[in-house]
């Protein structure tokens, strides 16, 4: 009696093995496909508000008196943004502040390239750009209130980080340093904002 090649190959105890195997690799296959599909798009847009403080150093003007002289201007107010991811190490910012105290409001424009690195929920981010900013100025002179407006281009240096508590919302702390190089009444600039973001 002749039994087929084949099943002399196949024994009845290496059936089960094979079978074994090929469910191990589609169980592998599909949980490597569910993987791929549950990883998170990259969100690459964020809207940005908060609150702001800066404190302006401001130029000795000719014709006051020394007592007159301001050194320092402190302003507060609140900022809106918007950020664009462009690369996984890159993001770019544009970024609306506006500051008040009683003689000073600025209205200020800030565009920033910002390097970044995340580490779980943590991203810290260093970056520079410009800002220009439109002062209304109001002094007494001679009991009268005088108002000025200027209007100036400086350079921004920023330093952060950012703290993603859900994927899609983060709170933010910043620190800002602006050199302003023209003749204007502010010569150097520093800023802390606190802000939420929200990404989409």
């Amino acid at each position: 009696m002749l039994v087929p090649s084949v099943s002399i190959a196949q024994s009845p105890d290496q059936v089960p093995a094979q079978e074994n195997a090929q469910g191990s690799n589609e169980e592998q296959a599909q949980e490597s496909q569910v993987d791929i599909a549950e990883e998170p798009e990259e969100l690459d847009n964020g809207l940005l508000f908060g609150f702001s403080h800066a404190l302006r150093l401001v130029r000795n003007r000719r014709g006051a008196a020394a007592g007159d002289l301001r050194r320092s201007d402190n302003l507060y107010g609140f900022l809106l943004g918007y950020e664009r991811v462009l690369h996984r190490y890159l993001a770019l910012s544009i970024i609306k502040p506006f500051y008040f105290n009683s003689e000073r409001v600025d209205s200020s424009l800030e565009v920033v390239l910002a390097a970044k690195y995340r580490k779980n929920s943590w991203e810290p981010f260093l970056g520079a750009g410009v800002v220009s900013t439109i002062s209304r100025i109001t002094e007494e002179e001679g009991g009268e209130s005088v108002e000025t407006v200027e209007f100036s281009v400086g350079l921004l240096l920023i330093v952060g980080f950012k703290y993603f508590f859900t994927r899609n919302w983060a709170i933010e702390l910043e620190f800002g340093y602006e050199l302003v190089p023209n003749r204007t009444t502010v010569e150097h600039a520093f800023a802390d904002s606190y802000q939420g973001a929200y990404f989409f």
